[in-house]
């Protein structure tokens, strides 16, 4: 996969279709590339949301030994998140 092709990538997992709250990065770092297995599980959190599994408002899941948590958009904590903050990032 090329280097835009995985930015591409990235920014339809950040972003999700229609999905609006936080992924709070565990690391500083963020891959560059991520694999079709890290694809998937980026965008698994998007898809329990549309299943509404995601009931508590929050999910934990780990890609690539990194921890990202996913909080619905209705979540009043996504209002204690700094909003600068490049660890927090609104899908």
């Amino acid at each position: 996969m090329s280097s835009a092709g995985a930015r591409n990538a990235a920014r339809i997992a950040k972003y999700g279709p229609g999905l609006r709250g936080y992924w709070r990065q565990g690391y500083h770092e963020y891959p560059e590339i991520l694999s079709t297995a890290g694809l998937f599980f980026a965008t698994l959190p998007i898809a329990l949301y549309k299943l509404k599994i995601i009931e508590d408002g929050k999910l934990d899941i780990k890609v690539h030994k990194k921890e990202y948590i996913v909080y619905r958009h209705d979540d009043p904590r996504i209002h204690d998140l700094p909003k600068h903050d490049p660890n927090n990032w609104r899908l």
